[in-house]
């Protein structure tokens, strides 16, 4: 498998090595970064975007897997992406969103999350509101309208950004500033791109009981997982207003992922299960032994489901929940996305050791397909 690798170097780093796989898989190609673990994973038409533990973006081409871009801004890692037609956002480590022109690869626009919010950790485009909805280290849920993101004056806005960096400066004294210098502005933030900030009244505190790992949105819907090991349930108008919630027997265990296809909301955890709830009842209906680490991603395609985890394994699951099969690999997943174009069905998966690897799953679910008929 060939290797690509951005420059400059920040260490070596070994690509993941295709094992071998069932008939129905095949590894297209492996590519290596070097920016440490891969954390996200989106794409649109040209390119798959991959965020790295060190902040940045790796911009690869589908047609021809090479690097076009790596894009430059988070000052801590990119823990997660979502995409509008032509804008891709990141979420970062330094409680910033930052929004790219995907035709240009471009640096549009930077949204400051609320103070001392920590990481974004999940971020989800509502493209009814044209809006964003950030899932926060601080447990909290952040609602930011890109339609009206002008409606402050850029002059009040600087002022504010300013004002926070006053107040952390005043906070610092005497206390550790590592967590606060996370979120605070500096001198360098004020760069030749807009400045936003999520007003307080697009807050809502303690949404969570812990980190809000993982967002999802189906229309005016939007479904939270958190350490907490509660899935809360959201509808969205001007902002979020909670509508219910699921929440297991042991509710210990960390929601890390979630994915949604035909009726069936599928939670990755913790445990390495994966729980099938059924959104008409709300009723928890199965829980997959799915992996024996964290399941840190999951992706539906053509009513099959994808899962990744930290033990190195992804494995597919068929409408019917029954195991497809699983692809083996020498390292840990962290992010996974499957794409399904002209006829063509391609998973790709990020690794723990600044990794990713195009793997071609089109006859697997192909198979599904056939055995459901």
């Amino acid at each position: 498998m060939s290797s690509i690798s951005s420059s400059p170097s920040l260490g070596s780093s070994t690509p993941v090595q295709p094992q071998p796989q069932p008939p129905t898989t095949s590894c297209v190609q492996t590519l290596t970064a070097r920016s440490g673990a891969v954390l996200s994973v989106a794409y649109n038409q040209s390119y798959v975007f991959c965020g790295s533990q060190q902040g940045s973006i790796h911009v690869w081409r589908r047609d021809t897997y090479r690097l076009e871009a790596t894009l430059e801004g988070h000052s801590g890692g990119c823990h997660s992406l979502a995409v509008d037609t032509n804008t891709l956002f990141s979420g970062g480590g330094d409680g910033r969103v930052r929004a790219w022109d995907m035709q240009t690869l471009r640096a549009l626009y930077v949204i400051h999350a609320g103070v001392n919010s920590g990481a974004i950790l999940s971020l989800v485009y509502l493209h009814s509101h044209r809006a964003l909805v950030l899932g926060c280290q601080n447990t909290s849920l952040q609602w930011f309208s890109v339609a009206e993101r002008d409606a402050v004056p850029r002059d009040t806005r600087m002022r504010e950004l300013q004002a926070r960096r006053l107040r952390f400066f005043d906070d610092a004294i005497g206390v550790c500033t590592a967590q606060a210098a996370v979120t605070s502005p500096t001198p360098s933030d004020y760069e030749d791109v807009d400045q936003y900030l999520v007003s307080d009244s697009g807050i809502i505190d303690y949404a969570h009981s812990g980190y809000v790992y993982s967002l999802l949105a189906d229309g005016d819907v939007v479904y939270s997982g958190g350490s907490d090991g509660v899935i809360k349930v959201w509808r969205a108008s001007q902002g979020l207003a909670l509508a219910g919630e699921l929440e297991r027997v042991a509710s210990d265990v960390s929601v890390q992922a979630l994915a949604l296809d035909d009726g069936l909301l599928f939670a990755g955890l913790q445990s390495g299960q994966i729980d099938v709830w059924d959104l008409e009842t709300r009723q928890r209906i199965r829980t997959l032994a799915a992996h024996s680490a964290n399941v840190f991603a999951l992706s539906v395609v053509r009513h099959c489901v994808f899962s990744a985890s930290s033990d190195g394994d992804v494995r597919a699951w068929c409408s019917d929940l029954q195991t497809m099969g699983q692809i083996k690999t020498a390292g840990s997943v962290l992010a996974l996305a499957a794409i399904d174009a002209a006829g063509e069905v391609l998973l790709v998966t990020g690794h723990g050791d600044s990794s990713v690897a195009f793997w071609d799953v089109t006859g697997m679910v192909a198979g599904d397909r056939d055995a459901a008929q």
